[in-house]
């Protein structure tokens, strides 16, 4: 497998920008653009790695991780790099500069083990491929993208060579830290939504709300408002995944109301929730409840699903 680590960049600023390179686009219809679901910061290339030690390397990634804080990023200005073959149309990083060279360091210290590229880190973000020759970049090279975003996770990557290019999965992501302060827990259902909040230290989670909304966009109006009223600084949405693992269609759904909390601006980590709902329902039975309280077992496990990565953040402290 050709893995490599990244940093990946928010669907909602990645359309922001790419939205902003229409000129662009249409100048150099030839060049091979990044996707917005694409557009990542690569740490580190690994060498070939046997599918075997997945979850060696899984488990290598995700202390580092959680050794970096939350942080932003703004993109700084166009640029490219020139060879014989063609040629990169990146975008250079201004603030946010210095703890994206520091995650990419602890990354690299972490697989020292581990065969990878002895490339050194260059922070950019890649925007095109040219084949072949490559005409001067006209004049908003000389300004920049003038886009900002939180960096809040970090990922293992596959490229899988297509016949248009490098496609690139993520097998896995691993939260970074949290700043601290109030984070809210989100169940997500069909029909309801149960809704937990922690305290301002970050200890304690506490059930908060059942919503049942209409649309998807009500849903991200709604959590968008309690996250303004409570003062969270982190969502974190619980992802419904089979036993075994796998993603099925409700994780996908989880994925789309990701992806629009981050077009809001919300700084979004996704949390295994197996199991939740059930532990949620039988805590209820012993102190009274059961399964008619519906709304109580939805905002018990967004409790329990916020409440398990708070203890992960303070190191499993409980």
């Amino acid at each position: 497998m050709r893995l490599f680590v990244s940093v990946p960049v928010p669907l909602g600023a990645s359309k922001t920008l790419f939205d902003g390179l229409s000129a662009l686009r249409q100048e150099f219809p030839s060049a091979r653009w990044v996707q917005p679901k694409q557009f990542h910061f690569t740490l580190k290339f690994l060498d070939e790695t046997d599918e075997g030690r997945l979850a060696e390397l899984v488990s290598v990634l995700g202390p580092v991780a959680l050794g970096h804080k939350i942080f932003s990023i703004a993109l700084a200005w166009f640029g490219t790099f020139r060879s014989e073959k063609g040629a990169v149309f990146w975008a250079d990083v201004g603030s946010g500069r210095g703890e994206l060279t520091d995650l990419a360091a602890s990354v690299e210290n972490a697989l020292g083990p581990w065969k990878t590229e002895n490339q050194p880190f260059v922070p950019h973000l890649t925007l095109a491929r040219f084949d072949g020759s490559l005409p001067e970049i006209p004049a908003p090279s000389k300004g920049g993208p003038k886009t900002t975003f939180l960096i809040n996770r970090m990922a293992l990557m596959q490229s899988v060579l297509k016949s248009g290019g490098a496609e690139h999965r993520i097998l896995r992501e691993f939260p970074l830290a949290a700043p601290g302060g109030v984070a809210l827990g989100v169940d997500w259902g069909r029909r309801r939504v149960g809704v937990a909040v922690s305290d301002e230290l970050g200890r304690m989670a506490h059930p908060l709300a059942t919503l049942e909304p209409k649309s998807l966009a009500g849903l991200v109006g709604e959590l968008a408002e309690l996250a303004r009223v409570r003062g969270a600084l982190t969502l974190v949405l619980g992802l419904p995944k089979h036993m075994n693992g796998s993603e099925g269609e409700s994780a996908g759904a989880v994925r789309q109301l990701a992806g629009q909390l981050e077009e809001a601006g919300l700084s979004v980590v996704l949390w295994d929730e197996r199991l939740t709902s059930w532990e949620a329902q039988g805590r209820l039975r012993e102190g009274g409840g059961g399964r008619g309280d519906k709304g109580r077992v939805d905002r018990a496990a967004a409790a329990l699903l916020l409440q398990a990565y708070l203890d992960r953040e303070r190191g499993g402290v409980s």
